[in-house]
């Protein structure tokens, strides 16, 4: 019973408990740091940490499971990242033994085009280089000619991939800023109120395409991380008013929606909404 709790805090997913997944827990070697989980509007799933360094471990932890998953059941597991702390985060898996990587596909959440590619650069420095993930499963936004047909072109690799079945990513992995934007949507732009396209314009001027929010609430599981002060009141609007808000991040509601936070980026809503009951003490009742 203690194993199944410790996996609740650190992969938020009740619902989906297997001896799969707990012998995948057991094999990532890594600690479940999360002291507490519990559940917010949309069934969205919430763990609580520390600190940043604990949601990066979070990371990574949820990456392992989703990988060992998906690798056990289908040989392949996708995953769309974005650029940063995110990526970042997963170096930390190099050389552990964690993941067979070569069944490791990895797509982008958003990036620029052009010579330029901060999200597919810095996945080649930090992830895919030190992970050996092979570099023939690595699709990178195209980096030539017009913003409009590297998003078309984008949808369509999205689309006519093996690995990405029916349109769904096994995981996507999200950063948010202040303001509550995720990949390269934004509060307020157009993206934001979605359309037909697994990719879209992000800013035009800037030569830079996204995933859509439609394609993000298709994937079978999405990791939000969001760390920090500065971070809480994006955070408290997140979790108590999803319906009504318009921030892209409150708007993230996959099928298995799990936000990894800390004690200082939580702050707020627990000073508004008080202690909420763990999602460990409601499975042991």
């Amino acid at each position: 019973m203690l194993g199944i709790v410790i996996a609740v805090l650190c992969f938020g997913n009740v619902g989906a408990f297997t001896p799969a997944l707990l012998r995948a827990k057991r094999n990532t070697g890594l600690k479940a740091s999360a002291y507490e989980g519990f559940l917010v509007s949309g069934e969205r799933k919430v763990d609580v940490f520390k600190n940043a360094a604990d949601i990066q471990e979070g990371i990574c932890c949820a990456f392992c499971v989703a990988a060992a998953i998906s690798i056990a059941t289908k040989g392949s597991f996708s995953v769309a990242i974005p650029s940063g702390s995110v990526v970042k985060a997963l170096g930390a898996l190099a050389d552990s033994g964690r993941v067979d990587f070569s069944s490791v596909h990895v797509f982008f959440t958003n990036d620029q085009v052009g010579e330029s590619q901060p999200a597919y650069e810095g996945a080649l420095a930090d992830f895919v280089g030190p992970c050996g993930v092979p570099l023939s499963q690595v699709y990178r936004v195209p980096n030539t000619g017009d913003a409009v047909s590297a998003a078309r072109d984008y949808s369509r690799t999205i689309q006519s991939s093996r690995v990405v079945e029916d349109g769904q990513f096994d995981l996507v992995l999200l950063g948010t800023g202040t303001d509550g934007h995720c990949a390269s949507l934004f509060p307020g732009s157009p993206q934001v109120e979605g359309g037909s396209s697994d990719v879209m314009l992000a800013k035009k001027s800037e030569g830079a395409v996204t995933v859509s929010l439609e394609t993000l609430n298709k994937a079978k599981k999405v990791i939000v991380s969001a760390s920090g002060a500065a971070r809480g009141l994006m955070v408290l609007e997140s979790f108590s008013k999803a319906e009504d808000s318009r921030m892209p991040a409150a708007m993230v509601q996959s099928p298995d929606t799990t936000w990894l936070v800390d004690d200082a980026s939580v702050a707020e809503y627990r000073e508004k909404f008080g202690t909420r009951e763990s999602l460990a003490a409601e499975f042991t009742k």
